[in-house]
């Protein structure tokens, strides 16, 4: 119920119903517009054209632990198909910097250690 892998595999834009959010609950939200060069020799999300989505940023735990730990969430509203949206970050390390930009974020990280490895692992 509490494994961090639902994130990745809900494949939903809405959180299980009586999931509880630990990490991430606090976040600023925007909206943007990518546009695509025609020249792209992706299909879907990264096909050539515009697409719109939104984008949240927020640090996975209270900022009072001396330094954030950044996460990036993009959605691309879609109607009939499974989610376009997306998940990436750093590292679960708790308090990595104040640069929220310091560090390359990806969809792949290292499994995560010391509490948040507890966390992460809680089924």
């Amino acid at each position: 119920t509490a494994s961090i892998q639902t994130s990745f595999d809900n494949g939903k834009d809405e959180m299980p119903n009586g999931r509880v959010k630990y990490i991430h609950t606090i976040g600023s939200i925007c909206q943007f517009k990518l546009d695509i060069s025609e020249a792209s020799p992706y299909t879907g999300l990264l096909g050539p054209g515009t697409q719109e989505g939104f984008i949240r940023l927020s640090s996975a735990v209270d900022s009072s632990i001396g330094g954030l730990t950044p996460g990036l969430g993009f959605k691309f509203a879609r109607t009939g198909v499974h989610s376009g949206g997306f998940v990436a970050l750093h590292a679960l390390d708790l308090g990595q910097s104040w640069n929220f930009f310091k560090y390359n974020q990806s969809n792949h990280i290292s499994p995560p250690t010391g509490a948040t490895g507890i966390i992460g692992r809680k089924k």
